[in-house]
């Protein structure tokens, strides 16, 4: 097992600085993301229930669902740039400042 903490060591300042960066990579290239679920049939209809609510309210975006060699749930999601183009990212987390 891992012994890291799981925490960031920035100070606000470069916390800020760093999220403005991540932002604006994502606004300038990002083309897409993958997420990998485990593959249970109670993750699958939760992920199967985000994937169509998001397609209904955000249709530039699109999913595409499949598995992995391991058995795993894979969603990628594309169409993501307009995003980060002046308004305040929501999804994916990793590309939004908290």
């Amino acid at each position: 097992m891992d012994d890291r903490p799981i925490a960031c060591t920035l100070d606000p300042e470069r916390m800020a600085r760093r999220a403005e960066e991540i932002r604006a990579l994502c606004r300038d290239g990002l083309i897409g993301v993958t997420l990998r679920f485990r593959p249970d049939p109670e993750i699958r209809a939760r992920v199967d229930a985000i994937v169509a609510a998001e397609s209904e309210c955000c249709s530039f975006m699109d999913f595409e669902l499949g598995a992995g060699d391991d058995g795993a749930l894979v969603v990628t999601a594309t169409g993501l740039s307009p995003l980060f183009s002046g308004i305040q990212p929501v999804w994916p987390s990793s590309c939004s400042s908290r």
